[in-house]
Protein backbone atom coordinates (compact mmCIF):
# COMPACT_ATOMS: atom_id res chain seq x y z
CA UNK A 1 0.00 0.00 0.00
CA UNK A 2 2.30 2.79 -0.98
CA UNK A 3 1.96 4.89 -4.20
CA UNK A 4 3.93 8.18 -5.62
CA UNK A 5 3.98 10.56 -8.01
CA UNK A 6 6.94 10.82 -10.58
CA UNK A 7 8.21 13.34 -12.39
CA UNK A 8 10.51 12.90 -15.60
CA UNK A 9 13.58 13.95 -13.81
CA UNK A 10 12.96 11.50 -11.02
CA UNK A 11 12.59 8.75 -12.92
CA UNK A 12 15.56 9.51 -15.29
CA UNK A 13 17.81 10.03 -12.20
CA UNK A 14 16.33 6.59 -10.81
CA UNK A 15 16.81 4.76 -13.89
CA UNK A 16 20.62 5.49 -13.72
CA UNK A 17 20.78 4.36 -10.57
CA UNK A 18 18.57 1.06 -10.24
CA UNK A 19 21.04 -1.83 -10.47
CA UNK A 20 22.89 -3.62 -7.65
CA UNK A 21 23.78 -7.60 -8.08
CA UNK A 22 21.39 -9.24 -6.35
CA UNK A 23 19.08 -5.95 -5.73
CA UNK A 24 17.31 -3.56 -7.79
CA UNK A 25 16.25 -0.30 -6.06
CA UNK A 26 12.31 -0.18 -6.33
CA UNK A 27 12.38 3.37 -5.50
CA UNK A 28 14.38 6.69 -6.75
CA UNK A 29 16.23 7.51 -3.20
CA UNK A 30 18.46 4.76 -3.01
CA UNK A 31 19.24 5.11 -6.53
CA UNK A 32 20.18 8.76 -6.11
CA UNK A 33 22.24 10.92 -4.01
CA UNK A 34 25.35 8.43 -4.75
CA UNK A 35 27.49 7.27 -7.44
CA UNK A 36 25.53 4.22 -8.98
CA UNK A 37 26.98 0.51 -9.31
CA UNK A 38 28.09 0.21 -12.95
CA UNK A 39 26.30 -2.88 -14.86
CA UNK A 40 29.04 -4.08 -16.82
CA UNK A 41 32.10 -3.19 -14.55
CA UNK A 42 30.26 -4.49 -11.48
CA UNK A 43 31.40 -3.89 -9.01
CA UNK A 44 33.26 -0.59 -9.93
CA UNK A 45 30.96 2.59 -9.58
CA UNK A 46 29.99 5.26 -12.56
CA UNK A 47 31.82 8.39 -12.16
CA UNK A 48 28.59 10.51 -12.47
CA UNK A 49 27.11 11.74 -9.35
CA UNK A 50 23.91 11.11 -9.02
CA UNK A 51 21.81 13.85 -7.18
CA UNK A 52 19.28 12.59 -4.80
CA UNK A 53 16.96 15.66 -4.56
CA UNK A 54 14.42 16.48 -5.50
CA UNK A 55 12.95 13.88 -3.86
CA UNK A 56 9.48 12.09 -4.09
CA UNK A 57 6.41 12.13 -2.07
CA UNK A 58 5.40 8.79 -1.66
CA UNK A 59 2.12 8.29 0.61
CA UNK A 60 1.04 4.43 2.39
CA UNK A 61 1.55 1.70 4.76
CA UNK A 62 4.50 -0.54 4.77
CA UNK A 63 4.24 -3.02 7.09
CA UNK A 64 6.48 -5.86 8.45
CA UNK A 65 6.99 -8.70 10.66
CA UNK A 66 10.85 -9.21 11.47
CA UNK A 67 14.23 -7.66 10.90
CA UNK A 68 18.03 -8.07 10.29
CA UNK A 69 18.20 -9.44 14.45
CA UNK A 70 15.08 -11.73 14.20
CA UNK A 71 11.20 -11.38 14.57
CA UNK A 72 8.45 -8.95 16.15
CA UNK A 73 4.97 -8.81 16.36
CA UNK A 74 3.54 -7.43 13.09
CA UNK A 75 4.74 -3.49 12.41
CA UNK A 76 3.24 -0.87 10.34
CA UNK A 77 4.60 2.19 9.76
CA UNK A 78 2.53 5.15 8.47
CA UNK A 79 4.28 6.77 5.15
CA UNK A 80 3.04 10.61 4.57
CA UNK A 81 5.00 12.98 1.92
CA UNK A 82 7.85 10.34 2.00
CA UNK A 83 8.27 10.24 5.54
CA UNK A 84 7.48 7.98 8.28
CA UNK A 85 4.80 10.03 10.84
CA UNK A 86 3.41 7.01 12.94
CA UNK A 87 4.28 3.33 13.65
CA UNK A 88 1.56 1.52 14.93
CA UNK A 89 1.93 -2.27 16.41
CA UNK A 90 2.55 -4.15 19.92
CA UNK A 91 6.30 -4.54 21.17
CA UNK A 92 9.33 -3.44 21.66
CA UNK A 93 10.46 -2.53 18.36
CA UNK A 94 6.99 -0.52 17.60
CA UNK A 95 7.34 1.20 20.91
CA UNK A 96 11.29 2.16 20.41
CA UNK A 97 10.30 3.27 17.03
CA UNK A 98 7.38 5.34 18.08
CA UNK A 99 10.20 6.99 20.42
CA UNK A 100 12.53 8.01 18.14
CA UNK A 101 9.98 9.10 15.75
CA UNK A 102 10.31 12.28 18.64
CA UNK A 103 13.74 12.54 18.82
CA UNK A 104 14.91 16.18 19.34
CA UNK A 105 15.87 18.21 16.69
CA UNK A 106 16.56 15.29 13.99
CA UNK A 107 13.23 16.55 12.05
CA UNK A 108 13.76 20.03 11.92
CA UNK A 109 17.27 19.83 10.00
CA UNK A 110 17.42 19.96 6.04
CA UNK A 111 20.57 17.05 5.57
CA UNK A 112 22.97 17.48 3.03
CA UNK A 113 21.69 16.39 -0.89
CA UNK A 114 19.10 16.84 0.48
CA UNK A 115 15.88 19.45 -0.44
CA UNK A 116 13.24 19.41 2.96
CA UNK A 117 13.68 18.88 6.23
CA UNK A 118 13.08 15.53 7.81
CA UNK A 119 14.62 12.14 9.22
CA UNK A 120 12.47 9.38 8.46
CA UNK A 121 12.61 9.45 4.88
CA UNK A 122 11.47 6.35 2.94
CA UNK A 123 14.88 5.52 1.78
CA UNK A 124 15.54 2.00 0.35
CA UNK A 125 12.78 0.01 -1.12
CA UNK A 126 14.50 -2.81 -3.09
CA UNK A 127 14.07 -6.31 -4.47
CA UNK A 128 16.31 -9.14 -3.80
CA UNK A 129 16.70 -10.88 -6.88
CA UNK A 130 19.38 -14.11 -6.15
CA UNK A 131 17.65 -17.68 -6.48
CA UNK A 132 20.07 -18.93 -4.70
CA UNK A 133 19.64 -17.92 -1.57
CA UNK A 134 17.38 -18.79 1.38
CA UNK A 135 16.28 -18.39 5.05
CA UNK A 136 19.01 -19.85 7.18
CA UNK A 137 18.36 -21.33 10.11
CA UNK A 138 21.41 -21.29 11.77
CA UNK A 139 21.84 -17.07 11.55
CA UNK A 140 18.40 -17.18 13.04
CA UNK A 141 19.50 -19.13 16.60
CA UNK A 142 22.47 -16.30 16.63
CA UNK A 143 19.92 -13.29 16.18
CA UNK A 144 21.25 -12.76 13.08
CA UNK A 145 18.53 -12.12 9.33
CA UNK A 146 20.68 -10.49 7.18
CA UNK A 147 21.33 -12.49 4.45
CA UNK A 148 17.12 -12.82 3.67
CA UNK A 149 17.63 -9.58 2.01
CA UNK A 150 19.46 -11.26 -0.65
CA UNK A 151 16.35 -13.85 -1.54
CA UNK A 152 14.94 -13.97 -4.48
CA UNK A 153 11.76 -12.00 -4.46
CA UNK A 154 11.62 -10.55 -0.86
CA UNK A 155 11.17 -7.10 -0.68
CA UNK A 156 12.86 -4.75 1.97
CA UNK A 157 12.77 -1.24 2.92
CA UNK A 158 14.88 1.03 4.70
CA UNK A 159 13.32 4.22 6.39
CA UNK A 160 15.91 6.83 7.91
CA UNK A 161 17.89 9.76 6.59
CA UNK A 162 21.22 8.12 4.60
CA UNK A 163 23.64 11.11 3.51
CA UNK A 164 26.96 11.18 2.46
CA UNK A 165 28.87 12.20 4.97
CA UNK A 166 32.82 13.65 5.40
CA UNK A 167 32.52 15.37 1.44
CA UNK A 168 33.30 18.61 0.28
CA UNK A 169 32.07 20.29 -2.93
CA UNK A 170 34.55 19.49 -5.65
CA UNK A 171 37.24 17.86 -3.81
CA UNK A 172 39.45 15.01 -5.70
CA UNK A 173 39.11 12.40 -3.74
CA UNK A 174 37.02 12.46 -0.46
CA UNK A 175 35.87 9.50 1.47
CA UNK A 176 31.82 8.64 0.79
CA UNK A 177 30.16 6.81 4.10
CA UNK A 178 27.39 6.26 4.46
CA UNK A 179 25.86 4.60 7.70
CA UNK A 180 22.59 3.39 7.90
CA UNK A 181 20.43 4.38 10.63
CA UNK A 182 18.19 2.81 13.22
CA UNK A 183 15.08 1.32 11.46
CA UNK A 184 13.84 -0.02 8.01
CA UNK A 185 11.94 -3.33 6.65
CA UNK A 186 12.48 -6.09 5.11
CA UNK A 187 10.34 -7.72 3.33
CA UNK A 188 8.09 -8.85 6.01
CA UNK A 189 11.18 -7.36 7.94
CA UNK A 190 11.85 -4.50 9.39
CA UNK A 191 15.37 -3.43 9.86
CA UNK A 192 18.22 -1.83 12.30
CA UNK A 193 21.31 -2.25 10.12
CA UNK A 194 24.74 -1.46 11.58
CA UNK A 195 27.97 -1.09 9.64
CA UNK A 196 28.76 1.47 6.88
CA UNK A 197 29.40 1.60 3.31
CA UNK A 198 32.12 3.66 1.29
CA UNK A 199 33.64 4.52 -1.80
CA UNK A 200 36.41 7.40 -3.19
CA UNK A 201 34.98 9.50 -5.52
CA UNK A 202 35.06 13.19 -6.72
CA UNK A 203 31.43 15.37 -5.63
CA UNK A 204 30.55 17.56 -8.62
CA UNK A 205 30.81 22.09 -7.30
Amino acid sequence: NLTSDLTEDMAERWARGVYQQGHLYMFPNQATGRFPYAVVEYPAFQKKWNPRSPTPKANGVIAGTANHAGHFPRTEAVIKDGYVVDVKGSGTYAEVWREFLKYPKINELTYPYHDRPGYWLLYETALGTNPKFFKRPDENLIGDNVTERNRSGVLHFITARITPNGLKSGSTSRRKTICPTITGFISTIISPLTGCESAERKIPG
